[in-house]
Protein backbone atom coordinates (compact mmCIF):
# COMPACT_ATOMS: atom_id res chain seq x y z
CA UNK A 1 0.00 0.00 0.00
CA UNK A 2 2.98 2.52 0.69
CA UNK A 3 4.12 1.74 -2.66
CA UNK A 4 0.83 3.13 -3.87
CA UNK A 5 0.91 5.90 -1.52
CA UNK A 6 4.79 7.05 -3.46
CA UNK A 7 3.25 6.25 -6.76
CA UNK A 8 0.58 8.92 -6.35
CA UNK A 9 2.95 11.30 -4.56
CA UNK A 10 5.04 11.18 -7.78
CA UNK A 11 2.55 11.97 -10.33
CA UNK A 12 1.25 14.97 -7.99
CA UNK A 13 4.86 16.28 -8.00
CA UNK A 14 5.36 15.46 -11.77
CA UNK A 15 2.13 17.11 -12.43
CA UNK A 16 3.08 20.37 -10.26
CA UNK A 17 6.31 20.68 -12.21
CA UNK A 18 4.68 20.49 -15.33
CA UNK A 19 1.88 23.26 -14.25
CA UNK A 20 4.69 25.70 -13.07
CA UNK A 21 7.20 25.23 -15.61
CA UNK A 22 4.71 25.50 -18.79
CA UNK A 23 7.25 27.06 -21.42
CA UNK A 24 9.90 24.72 -20.75
CA UNK A 25 7.33 21.61 -20.85
CA UNK A 26 5.75 22.69 -23.63
CA UNK A 27 9.33 22.84 -24.98
CA UNK A 28 10.36 19.49 -24.18
CA UNK A 29 7.45 18.07 -25.75
CA UNK A 30 8.05 20.19 -28.93
CA UNK A 31 11.44 18.44 -28.58
CA UNK A 32 10.06 15.26 -28.46
CA UNK A 33 7.63 15.30 -31.38
CA UNK A 34 9.83 16.83 -33.52
CA UNK A 35 12.67 14.10 -33.20
CA UNK A 36 10.50 11.24 -33.53
CA UNK A 37 9.02 12.89 -36.56
CA UNK A 38 12.18 12.88 -38.20
CA UNK A 39 13.00 9.95 -37.26
CA UNK A 40 9.67 8.46 -38.85
CA UNK A 41 10.17 10.35 -41.92
CA UNK A 42 13.68 9.19 -42.33
CA UNK A 43 12.67 5.94 -41.95
CA UNK A 44 9.96 6.23 -44.39
CA UNK A 45 12.35 7.25 -47.12
CA UNK A 46 14.81 4.87 -46.85
CA UNK A 47 12.45 2.19 -46.92
CA UNK A 48 11.08 3.94 -50.21
CA UNK A 49 13.93 3.82 -51.86
CA UNK A 50 14.78 0.43 -50.87
CA UNK A 51 11.40 -0.62 -52.13
CA UNK A 52 12.26 1.06 -55.14
CA UNK A 53 15.78 -0.16 -55.91
CA UNK A 54 14.37 -3.44 -55.20
CA UNK A 55 11.61 -3.28 -57.90
CA UNK A 56 14.05 -2.28 -60.11
CA UNK A 57 16.45 -5.26 -59.67
CA UNK A 58 13.44 -7.40 -60.51
CA UNK A 59 12.13 -5.69 -63.17
CA UNK A 60 15.21 -6.99 -64.33
CA UNK A 61 14.98 -10.89 -64.36
CA UNK A 62 16.92 -12.81 -62.71
CA UNK A 63 18.85 -13.49 -66.17
CA UNK A 64 20.77 -10.25 -66.24
CA UNK A 65 23.63 -9.79 -65.18
CA UNK A 66 26.25 -6.56 -64.47
CA UNK A 67 29.56 -7.41 -66.02
CA UNK A 68 32.99 -4.51 -65.08
CA UNK A 69 36.32 -4.20 -64.36
CA UNK A 70 34.84 -2.75 -60.73
CA UNK A 71 32.00 -3.54 -58.70
CA UNK A 72 29.06 -1.43 -59.03
CA UNK A 73 28.65 -0.46 -55.69
CA UNK A 74 30.83 2.40 -54.71
CA UNK A 75 33.46 0.71 -52.83
CA UNK A 76 37.49 1.76 -52.08
CA UNK A 77 38.87 -0.52 -55.38
CA UNK A 78 41.58 -3.36 -53.60
CA UNK A 79 45.03 -3.66 -55.82
CA UNK A 80 43.62 -7.21 -57.14
CA UNK A 81 40.68 -5.20 -58.58
CA UNK A 82 42.60 -2.04 -60.01
CA UNK A 83 45.30 -4.37 -61.58
CA UNK A 84 41.84 -6.07 -63.44
CA UNK A 85 42.03 -5.46 -66.88
CA UNK A 86 40.16 -2.85 -68.26
CA UNK A 87 37.18 -4.73 -70.88
CA UNK A 88 36.67 -3.07 -73.89
CA UNK A 89 33.45 -3.11 -76.67
CA UNK A 90 35.63 -6.41 -78.22
CA UNK A 91 34.92 -8.10 -75.09
CA UNK A 92 31.31 -7.26 -75.25
CA UNK A 93 31.08 -8.52 -79.13
CA UNK A 94 32.74 -11.52 -78.07
CA UNK A 95 30.20 -12.61 -75.50
CA UNK A 96 27.56 -12.39 -78.01
CA UNK A 97 28.59 -15.62 -79.38
CA UNK A 98 28.37 -17.70 -76.58
CA UNK A 99 25.52 -20.36 -76.70
CA UNK A 100 24.08 -18.94 -73.71
CA UNK A 101 24.24 -15.33 -74.26
CA UNK A 102 21.07 -13.94 -75.96
CA UNK A 103 22.16 -10.04 -76.41
CA UNK A 104 24.81 -7.50 -74.95
CA UNK A 105 25.01 -3.90 -74.59
CA UNK A 106 28.28 -2.05 -73.71
CA UNK A 107 29.18 1.25 -72.61
CA UNK A 108 32.97 2.44 -72.80
CA UNK A 109 33.40 5.49 -71.08
CA UNK A 110 36.80 7.79 -71.63
CA UNK A 111 38.16 11.06 -70.80
CA UNK A 112 40.85 12.18 -73.75
CA UNK A 113 43.01 15.52 -73.66
CA UNK A 114 43.46 17.92 -76.06
CA UNK A 115 45.52 20.99 -77.06
CA UNK A 116 43.04 24.23 -78.54
CA UNK A 117 46.32 26.83 -78.80
CA UNK A 118 48.07 26.86 -75.61
CA UNK A 119 45.39 25.19 -73.30
CA UNK A 120 45.04 21.75 -73.00
CA UNK A 121 41.11 20.50 -72.45
CA UNK A 122 39.64 17.57 -71.09
CA UNK A 123 37.16 15.57 -72.87
CA UNK A 124 34.90 13.06 -71.22
CA UNK A 125 32.84 11.11 -73.26
CA UNK A 126 31.01 7.24 -73.80
CA UNK A 127 30.80 4.94 -76.50
CA UNK A 128 28.10 2.75 -76.65
CA UNK A 129 27.24 -0.37 -78.42
CA UNK A 130 23.69 -1.92 -78.49
CA UNK A 131 23.18 -5.14 -78.46
CA UNK A 132 22.35 -7.24 -81.29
Amino acid sequence: MARTGQTSESVKMALDTLRTNKLRSGLTVLGIVIGVSTVIAISSVVNGIDNRVSSFINSLGSNVFWIGRLPIISVRPTAEMLARRMLTLDDAKAMRTLPHVETTDAEAAYIKNFQVGDAIRRQKGCRLDPGG
